[in-house]
């Protein structure tokens, strides 16, 4: 008897369950259910992000797929599916390629290239407004840090004030009074104008025309007081003037 009443029930059964499907969603396979053992796939389903066909029309939406196979589909947030490296969560955070690696928004403001040298802030360019200056350029006379090793070279700093570093002729950067065109004085055993000669242009009195009696020539060259007449006029010129007081 019980045998009797479980094969009159199968038999009552058999047809519900296959008119709902093997999954229950209410379609068979016969009816389009593409996969009759996942309840949430059937003809007319939402779309899910999950790379499959779930309202079974042959296609899988564009943003379903991982083209990279980063393990993140664009309708998960992967902002560039043919780059592995960019994706939401990228554990190595904001990589230095002008490219939002993980998904946040936008590169960092850092990873710009302004000046179109090809070096970005983050890869080590120190003025990235200036295209001549970044890590390797090659050093100017501009008392700049050209190329982005923490300073300017020696040469390029002016110790004495005067306006004038090594690197653009000051043959002596520790006098104010010596630079490339300056003023040749006599009698000093100076290169005051940076020429490679010292005292240049000056003569001792008698030798020549143009000499002064001061012992420089008046051509070039700085006044002088190393003669005796010169000595003299230091002594008597302040009694001079104490007298017309």
């Amino acid at each position: 008897m019980k045998l009797l009443l479980t094969a009159v029930c199968l038999a009552l059964l058999l047809p519900l369950s296959a008119s709902a499907g093997l999954d229950g969603d209410g379609f068979t396979e016969e009816e389009g259910d593409c996969d009759d053992a996942n309840a949430d796939v059937f003809p007319g389903a939402p779309e899910f992000c999950d790379g499959q066909d779930d309202d079974c029309d042959g296609i899988v939406p564009a943003d379903e797929l991982d083209l990279d196979g980063d393990g993140v589909r664009i309708c998960a947030g992967d902002c560039d599916d043919l780059r592995p490296w960019v994706r939401p969560g990228n554990p190595e955070g904001e990589l230095c390629d002008g490219l939002d690696s993980d998904c946040f928004g936008g590169p960092g403001s850092n990873e710009a290239d302004v000046d179109g040298d090809g070096w970005r802030e983050c890869a080590g360019d120190c003025d990235d407004e200036d295209g001549a200056v970044y890590p390797g350029a090659p050093e100017g006379c501009d008392g700049l840090d050209t190329d982005c090793d923490g300073q300017p070279t020696d040469a390029e700093l002016d110790a004495d004030g005067d306006g004038q570093p090594p690197c653009a002729g000051d043959c002596d950067d520790t006098s104010v009074g010596v630079r490339l065109g300056g003023l040749e004085r006599c009698d000093d055993g100076i290169d005051g104008d940076c020429d490679g000669v010292i005292d240049e242009g000056c003569e001792v009195a008698g030798d020549d025309d143009d000499a002064t009696e001061g012992g420089c020539e008046s051509r070039g060259c700085g006044w002088s007081i190393s003669s005796a007449s010169g000595a003299w006029l230091l002594f008597v010129l302040p009694w001079g003037i104490r007298r017309r007081r």
